[in-house]
């Protein structure tokens, strides 16, 4: 992380933002070390904190200005809010600040909205009045958005509306479980909320408004799943290897890149699949107090991976509640019978096993080929600085192949103009003569670096 941090730092133009973010990613460090210590004391705090620590995905997402850290930042910091109230049995008052909290967090991640509707019949339990000021709450931190979005669009938006078209890339005749666009979508994520607008307008007969573009988008997803209920289990299948696999599927950046060429991910040796098979045995001990606090959570981002899709962003929020479940494992078993004890260990083994062998839907060499693409978003984004000339000139070569190759030619035109938007004077001109360099041979991608 410390690396991290002095290469974050170095990034011109940025270094304050992206130290806030780190800092905030020491933040869920800390409070995966509280909520395991209230729940099963100090040794499984401890060992929830080194075990999240070693998870490469958290410290690689704090170099990224996206909503991932403050979304796990924010959902964790309300739960751990959640707890302290529900523990103190503290003043109904209290939950309206649990309520902010957690609507704070499903600004950022909209999961996080349904996280905080299941918790409302557990704060119903200290009286109604807890559960309507807690959802109040709620409301409140997201009152300010939703108004913002009937403003600009007449809709009722509560955060935004992208999960028709999210339930439509997890259900469709070419998904398998990850991001895998329906049939008519062009590669790349800059073009599919237009793709999504004209195919809602042709639909419709006139321009869609963002409730009726969802809903065109998650009717077509429901559509595919009714007609098609025998490739129902199949795709369900291909979800469940994703979301529990030890591989990392890759999003915006890509963490395979990014290990492989700066090494700052190196040390980080946790890989989802252990945490996951530490997790599920502390569940079977009867040693630790209010074992649903995690669970809750937990179950709901790992249902919404199988409702979805998975990616390394949507499923790294399950990542802090499995160190919390598998910290209590391993400070807790020397406690359980010897029957029990047998169990969690054969529980764990198995899901290691399965979780880490199981065959892919994809070939690996392919998944790792693709993420090639990302390098001049490595480049820019991830610790620009701390790469040496040549690594520049690799990356933009390895575009320069893509584009020739007719690999998704427009989002590498779009992740160059993006990648150079990040860039101060003089990185923009040297990176720039470095890419031209490489691609001298392509015509095309002349003009387009020309017309950047």
């Amino acid at each position: 992380m410390l690396l991290h941090l002095a290469g974050a730092i170095d990034v011109a133009g940025q270094g304050l933002v992206r130290s806030l973010q780190l800092a905030m990613g020491l933040g869920i460090l800390a409070s995966v070390f509280l909520l395991a210590a209230r729940l099963a004391g100090v040794i499984a705090g401890v060992t929830a904190f080194v075990l999240l620590a070693l998870y490469a995905p958290v410290s690689f997402q704090e170099t990224k200005l996206l909503d991932t850290t403050l979304g796990l930042f924010t959902s964790m910091s309300a739960l751990l809010l959640l707890e302290r109230n529900l523990r103190t049995r503290t003043a109904t008052g209290a939950h309206f600040a649990g309520g902010v909290c957690f609507g704070i967090a499903a600004l950022a991640r909209p999961v996080n909205l349904l996280i905080a509707l299941a918790f409302a019949p557990v704060v119903m339990r200290q009286g109604k009045a807890s559960a309507c000021v807690f959802l109040v709450g709620v409301g409140a931190a997201l009152a300010p958005i939703t108004l913002y979005n009937f403003r600009g669009s007449g809709d009722v938006v509560l955060i935004n509306y992208s999960e028709g078209h999210s339930l439509l890339v997890g259900n469709n005749p070419n998904a398998h479980g990850m991001y895998n666009l329906p049939p008519g979508y062009p590669d790349g994520v800059l073009n599919e909320r237009a793709v999504e607008q004209q195919i809602a307008a042709q639909r419709l007969g006139r321009r869609a408004s963002p409730n009726e573009q969802r809903g065109v988008s998650m009717s077509d997803a429901l559509e595919y799943m009714m007609q098609h209920p025998g490739e129902l289990p199949r795709l369900l299948g291909d979800k469940l290897r994703f979301a529990t696999t030890a591989y990392e599927v890759d999003d915006n950046y890509s963490i395979h890149r990014e290990r492989e060429r700066l090494g700052l991910l190196r040390p980080h040796v946790v890989p989802f699949a252990l945490l996951l098979a530490l997790a599920l045995p502390a569940f079977l001990l009867n040693t630790w107090r209010r074992r649903w606090l995690p669970a809750l959570p937990l179950l709901t981002t790992l249902a919404s991976l199988l409702v979805f899709y998975t990616n390394i962003r949507y499923r790294l929020p399950a990542a802090p509640l499995l160190a919390v479940a598998a910290g209590v494992t391993l400070s807790q078993i020397r406690h359980a019978t010897r029957a029990r004890q047998l169990a969690a260990l054969v529980v764990a083994g198995a899901c290691f096993s399965v979780s880490t062998w199981m065959p892919l839907p994809y070939p690996r060499a392919e998944l790792e080929r693709s993420s090639q693409q990302f390098d001049v978003i490595l480049d820019l984004h991830a610790a620009g600085t701390l790469l040496p000339r040549g690594e520049s000139r690799a990356a933009a070569g390895a575009l320069s192949d893509a584009w020739r190759n007719g690999e998704a030619r427009a989002l590498v035109e779009a992740w160059i103009e993006a990648a150079l938007a990040d860039l101060s004077a003089s990185e923009r001109a040297a990176f720039l003569a470095e890419f031209r360099d490489a691609a001298e041979t392509d015509p095309q991608l002349r003009a387009v670096l020309d017309g950047t």
